[in-house]
C-alpha cells in the first residue's frame, strides 16, 4: 500500500490537517517524519457472553491498546504568516476541538483514501520538530 498523507479529522467534524507523508518541495506546512504504534502488538480472544441454546461461550479476537505516536516536522511560510508557533496553534486547535479528545487517521495515497477509521481514543500527545531550513 502506498500512502503520500495522512490527514487528521477531529472527531464528530470536518476539520482536519492534512500531514504530507512524501512532498519532496516541501509545499505543505505539517509532514509525517514517523508514525508508530499502528502494529498490533497481540491479538488475544476475549469473552463476551454465553451463546444461546447449544452453542457455548461467544469469543471474538480483540487486540490491547496501543500508543500511536506521530512525529511531525513544521515547515513555517513566513512569507505568508505562517510561524512554528502559528502552526503549532493550529495543530493543537484541531485536536482540542474533539470534545471526547478522539482523532481519526485517514491514510491517503494522493486524493484517494487508502485505509481510514483509525481512531485514537486516548491522551493525545503532539510532539513537532522544526525542519532544518
Amino acid at each position: 500500500m502506498r500512502v503520500t498523507s495522512v490527514d487528521i479529522y477531529a472527531s464528530n467534524s470536518s476539520n482536519f490537517i492534512s500531514l504530507s507523508y512524501r512532498d519532496p518541495a516541501s509545499k505543505n506546512p505539517f509532514q509525517v517524519k514517523s508514525i508508530l504504534g499502528l502494529d498490533a502488538d497481540e491479538i488475544t480472544p476475549k469473552f463476551y457472553r454465553v451463546g444461546s441454546g447449544a452453542q457455548g461461550k461467544y469469543y471474538d479476537l480483540t487486540l490491547s491498546k496501543r500508543d500511536v505516536v506521530v512525529q511531525i516536522a513544521l515547515n513555517p511560510t513566513f512569507a505568508l504568516g505562517k510561524s512554528y508557533s502559528g502552526l503549532r496553534d493550529e495543530l493543537y486547535k484541531l485536536i482540542s476541538s474533539s470534545r471526547t479528545g478522539v482523532v481519526q487517521l485517514r491514510f491517503k495515497d494522493g486524493a484517494t483514501t487508502v485505509a481510514a477509521d483509525i481512531r485514537v481514543h486516548h491522551e493525545v500527545r503532539v510532539s513537532a520538530v522544526r525542519t532544518k531550513s
